[in-house]
């Protein structure tokens, strides 16, 4: 939609409540042809270029639009070459994408994502992207390795950003499209390196739909490094999840995209409304990022 358009619809309510509708119609009608063109989708992420294929739920919203704006112009600004991110609940790829490009050939990605039907579809991403430095894993992070059950949200069952797990003795009645799958901690996946591999955690992004609790307590090794730094999408058990990352000495801030800095943020209410971002210490964007930007 042309600038000007955008402007004189925010100004005027009732133009805007008239035109969305058939706005949408408009989206949705030219996201089902180029669904069905197969050709990939060019997303701008601050300053990153990613092309994803045109398959899923995260795909069609990044083109419908703006999403998660204001995450993405975080990592795209603390990330820097050489450093090592964590993915946890990658989905099609769209961070994972994005981190292998700023990390560059001197970093790495480690990736995590159980769907099978995902995971298929993130393998395409990285390999449209030509990413070499990301290690990929079908397998979901939780406090203890074993098998879950990934279950899609009844309320959204076609949405695959919306899949969780559930421990396998929680469930009474399994259903067709329950997908069992490979349970890991973080600290097992990382332990099990070779030595010469392992090193500082600077990024990790977690996404995992109530599972939040689970992934941390398995990655209680991960997280008594002083410099990691998480972005935290956090939908269940809040209160436990705060009171878990305080007693390890965390903090927690959200992203001011215009001053580039982190300030400080209460949790529940940061929650609410985006990701948390969870560090130790404040940080800024260093000033030849801002001039650049």
């Amino acid at each position: 939609m042309p600038s000007w358009l955008q402007h004189k619809i925010r100004r005027h309510p009732r133009i805007r409540e008239c035109l969305l509708p058939w706005w949408l119609g408009y989206l949705d009608l030219r996201w089902r042809l180029i669904c069905a063109s197969r050709r990939p989708v060019l997303y701008r992420a601050g300053n990153v270029t990613v092309r994803l294929h045109p398959e899923g739920q995260i795909a069609e919203q990044l083109w419908k639009g703006n999403f998660e704006s204001l995450e993405r112009n975080f990592v795209e600004a603390y990330l820097k070459p050489g450093m090592r991110v964590v993915n946890v609940g990658a989905n099609v790829g769209l961070y994972v994408v994005m981190a292998s490009t700023l990390v560059g050939h001197e970093g790495e990605v480690h990736a995590f994502e159980p769907s099978a039907t995902t995971y298929a579809r993130l393998i395409r991403n990285l390999e449209l992207n030509r990413c070499r430095n990301v290690s990929a894993n079908r397998a979901a992070l939780s406090s203890a390795s074993g098998k879950l059950f990934l279950r899609a949200d009844p309320m959204h069952p076609s949405y695959d950003g919306h899949r969780f797990v559930e421990r396998i003795e929680a469930v009474d009645h399994p259903l067709d499209s329950d997908e069992l799958v490979e349970a890991l901690t973080l600290d097992d996946y990382f332990g099990s390196l070779r030595p010469r591999e392992l090193s500082t955690v600077e990024l990790m992004i977690v996404d995992v739909e109530g599972a939040e609790l689970a992934v941390l307590q398995g990655a209680r090794a991960i997280l008594a490094q002083k410099e990691l730094t998480l972005l935290l999408e956090c939908t269940k058990h809040q209160d436990a999840v705060e009171s878990f990352l305080a007693e390890l000495g965390y903090r927690f801030w959200s992203w001011n995209d215009e001053r580039r800095r982190l300030e400080p943020a209460r949790f529940r209410e940061q929650a609410k409304r985006h990701d948390v971002i969870v560090r130790r210490s404040a940080w800024e964007a260093p000033r030849q990022w801002q001039a650049q930007s």
